[in-house]
């Protein structure tokens, strides 16, 4: 050792990979400081785990950037947690990826809160899935931009709860689309609601649908409605709970486009609030289809405004139930428009109550088919007042039934005109009582 000591640094430059691999570990950690500095990078390879182990911390401290690389990956193994705690700026940096991924969880776990902004993005690549479940939350609170926005879909779902938790809006800002998928539900959850606002429109895109479940209502009401809640891609819409749906204010209802609202299931219709429905705006709710339309709660429909009822598609208010029908108030009931008439089944207008039916203009009567007009009941018809029945065509006036007929009143049949009278059929005339 004391002839190994007597060297020049440029006697020490000289060796090879195969002297210095001949060397005892008790040669090797007589190795000065000034000596390791000179160490030639063709030479390094040479060296075991139990050389490097048994270097001074201040030998290998005195690595450089162009020397740490010629570190193989099974000597890495030897180097100490104390010794890679030395390292920042000349050696941290210069690590090789086969070098990164051969540290050990420990080695990795000894990184300081000031090493971690060091290390480069592709070192953060490089990282295994289990060194970086092996992270700290203090070292994941340690990581820049950079850093944060280097890890993969696998890396950033070997992160813990607790690590996901500590993320902040920064880093979060940071995460890559292509990442964003390995977030699992606890993740999501675990994130600060600061942390979630703080992602934009591409990367709220990118959640998985399983992700979204751990979406708190809190964190869901808090996406901006005018960037993030319209970037939720009609497969998350439709993976939101009946418990998230009624969470979503009333701004991000403004802020849906018609596609993420044919995404709606029933239940999610079903659950949205009277707020909700009434925000609606004509065109989102004339997109409708009429199974969604149909799943709506009679409070909800009743929470419409006339502007949102005459927007109805035909298609829409085919899956009117008569509940449906009944919950509109009179105003939403005169709103319906000579197109929209026609489509409503014959079963819904059960729910259209005689003050609303009286209520319809001549033209909205005219509106109704045969078969609407047949399916009225009795009591209905009698509320029709003689001046809406100008309104009535001769198509509706033929397709009344005998019951119908017999049930008019003398002045409701004496306000028929030559026309409508003319339309009636025998059997028609047959049913009338001998008062009419």
């Amino acid at each position: 050792t004391a002839q190994l000591a007597a060297l020049s640094q440029t006697q020490i430059a000289a060796l090879s990979s195969n002297q210095l691999a001949a060397m005892t570990t008790a040669e090797i950690a007589a190795i000065t400081t000034h000596q390791a500095y000179v160490l030639s990078s063709a030479a390094l390879p040479g060296l075991s785990s139990a050389q490097l182990a048994a270097m001074s911390t201040t030998s290998v401290e005195a690595l450089q950037q162009n020397q740490v690389p010629g570190l193989s990956t099974a000597a890495l193994a030897g180097l100490s947690t104390a010794e890679l705690a030395g390292w920042v700026n000349n050696q941290l940096p210069y690590l090789t990826t086969a070098q990164v991924a051969a540290l050990s969880t420990a080695q990795i776990q000894a990184l300081t809160t000031a090493q971690i902004p060091v290390l480069t993005t592709a070192e953060m690549r490089a990282l295994t899935t289990a060194q970086v479940a092996a992270l700290t939350t203090a070292q994941v609170t340690a990581m820049g931009s950079l850093q944060a926005g280097a890890l993969s879909s696998t890396q950033l779902a070997a992160l813990t709860t607790a690590d996901a938790a500590v993320l902040s809006t920064a880093q979060a800002a940071s995460l890559s689309n292509a990442a964003l998928p390995g977030l699992g539900s606890a993740d999501l959850a675990a994130l600060s609601t600061a942390s979630v606002a703080a992602l934009a429109a591409g990367q709220i895109a990118a959640l998985s649908t399983a992700a979204l479940a751990g979406l708190s209502t809190a964190e869901l009401a808090g996406l901006t409605a005018n960037a993030q809640f319209p970037a939720l891609t009609t497969a998350q819409i439709a993976a939101l709970s009946t418990a998230q749906i009624a969470a979503i204010t009333t701004g991000e209802i403004l802020g849906m486009g018609t596609a993420q609202l044919h995404a709606l299931t029933t239940a999610q219709v079903a659950a949205l609030t009277t707020a909700q429905a009434s925000n609606l705006s004509t065109a989102l709710l004339g997109a409708l289809s009429s199974t969604q339309l149909a799943a709506m709660t009679t409070a909800d429909l009743a929470a419409l405004t006339t502007a949102q009822i005459a927007g109805l598609s035909s298609a829409a208010l085919a899956g009117f139930g008569s509940a449906a029908l009944s919950a509109l108030s009179s105003a939403s009931l005169d709103a319906l428009t000579t197109a929209e008439l026609p489509a409503l089944s014959t079963a819904a207008l059960a729910g259209f109550g005689t003050a609303a039916l009286a209520g319809l203009s001549t033209a909205q009567i005219g509106a109704f088919t045969g078969a609407q007009t047949a399916a009225l009941s009795t009591a209905q018809l009698a509320a029709i007042t003689t001046t809406q029945e100008a309104g009535l065509s001769t198509t509706e006036v033929h397709a009344l039934t005998a019951t119908q007929i017999a049930a008019l009143s003398t002045a409701q049949l004496a306000a028929l005109s030559q026309t409508q009278i003319a339309a009636l059929s025998s059997n028609q005339l047959a049913a009338m009582t001998t008062a009419e």
